[in-house]
C-alpha cells in the first residue's frame, strides 16, 4: 500500500508537536511501522519537499527501511505537462499529485488543501472513475489505509 503526500502535508504527519498531528498520526504509524510507502518524483514535487527541510531526515530514514517508492522525475514531468494541458486553470497547482497517482497506480492522496480537491479527483484524469484517488484529510479517513488499496508499485 502507497500513498501519495502533498509535501506540506509532511510537516503534521512527522512532527508531532504540529497541532494537526493528531489527524495524521494514522498516516505516519502506517507508514513508519506498516505496510505503508510514500510514493514521490518529479521536480515540482522535489522543490516542494525542499521547502519542507525540517522532515528531510524523516524522509532519508524511510528510504533506508525501504518505505520510499520514487517514480521516474521525467516521466512525471512529463505527465506533469499534459495534465496542465488538460486543466488550465491558474489553481491547479498540484499536477505532480495527480501525476505521481497516475504512474503508479497508487489509491490514496494526503492533503490539507481542501482547493486542491476537484482536481485531483478529476474524472477526466484518469482512465476509468475507480482509477480516482481517495483523499485523506483527517482521522475519519483512517480506513483507507488497508490492504485494499495496494497498488502495484508497492507490492
Amino acid at each position: 500500500m502507497c500513498i501519495v503526500v502533498d509535501p506540506p502535508t509532511l510537516i503534521p504527519i512527522f512532527k508531532q508537536s504540529d497541532p494537526r498531528h493528531s489527524d495524521f498520526a494514522p498516516v505516519r504509524n502506517w507508514v513508519m511501522f506498516g505496510p505503508g510507502k510514500l510514493v514521490l518524483g518529479g521536480t515540482k514535487y522535489k522543490g516542494e519537499l525542499s521547502k519542507v527541510s525540517s522532515i528531510i531526515g524523516f524522509i532519508r530514514e524511510l528510504e533506508k527501511q525501504r518505505k520510499i517508492v520514487r517514480k521516474n522525475d521525467a516521466e512525471v514531468d512529463r505527465d506533469v505537462a499534459i495534465l496542465k494541458n488538460l486543466e488550465p486553470a491558474a489553481d491547479f497547482d498540484d499536477p505532480h499529485l495527480v501525476a505521481l497517482v497516475r504512474l503508479s497506480g497508487c489509491r490514496i492522496i494526503c492533503i490539507l488543501d481542501p482547493r486542491a480537491h476537484r482536481f485531483l479527483r478529476k474524472d477526466s484524469f484518469y482512465k476509468a472513475t475507480k482509477d480516482r484517488p481517495k483523499l485523506y484529510t483527517r482521522t475519519k479517513n483512517e480506513t483507507l489505509l488497508c490492504k485494499d488499496n495496494i497498488a502495484p508499485c508497492c507490492r
